[in-house]
């Protein structure tokens, strides 16, 4: 997006700060950890007082996205219970999503529960604690799908059909951006 779009101005915040308060307000996460690289110094200061933890991803500037979830993943504790892959730059998920996806995981106990609208898979992505060390033990050639696909081949994959198109709207362009703040500001002058 050529600028730090976690720190972009969104709903009285940033973006980042916007996707905390949501995760603040599902009560079944108890722990946030952000995983920061270019510029962590900033994002840091933005946070501070907002209870996250933050882990610096040595990596950010040659790896991929595997490199930042296996930094996160090396900052939960050695045996989770779950926990949920949430990128940054999805402002608009809301926090029944992250409820429901808690609430499936806890009746299938599945490896992987994952959100869908209108057919689409989208995230946040609920990963069972038992597969913290296959997602360590996956390299630099390889990415969390090799994960997912094993999972799905065996039905340890469920996918949660949710009313929330939030989970399709990340920032990857200035009018990705600009698209959800208009959808932000809808939403807030009709009282939803």
């Amino acid at each position: 997006m050529g600028q730090l779009k976690s720190l972009l101005p969104f709903g009285g915040g940033t973006v980042l700060g916007h996707v905390v308060a949501m995760l603040r307000a599902a009560p079944v996460v108890s722990s946030i950890i952000i995983v920061t690289g270019n510029r962590a110094d900033e994002i840091e200061a933005a946070l501070q007082g907002d209870g996250v933890r933050c882990v610096w991803n040595a990596d950010f500037a040659t790896g991929e996205m595997l490199s930042s979830v296996q930094c996160g993943v090396r900052a939960l504790s050695p045996k989770p219970p779950a926990w949920l892959l949430m990128p940054g730059d999805l402002p608009l998920v809301q926090s029944r999503t992250v409820e429901e996806l808690c609430a499936m995981w806890e009746r299938t106990c599945a490896s992987l529960v994952v959100p869908s609208h209108g057919e689409r898979r989208g995230h946040p992505v609920l990963f069972s604690g038992s597969l913290r060390e296959d997602v360590l033990a996956l390299g630099p050639q390889e990415t969390l799908r090799t994960v997912v696909q094993r999972e799905r081949a065996v039905g340890n994959v469920v996918e949660v059909a949710v009313a929330d198109a939030g989970i399709h709207l990340d920032l990857d362009t200035l009018e990705d951006y600009e698209r959800a703040l208009q959808i932000w500001n809808s939403a807030q002058s009709q009282g939803t």
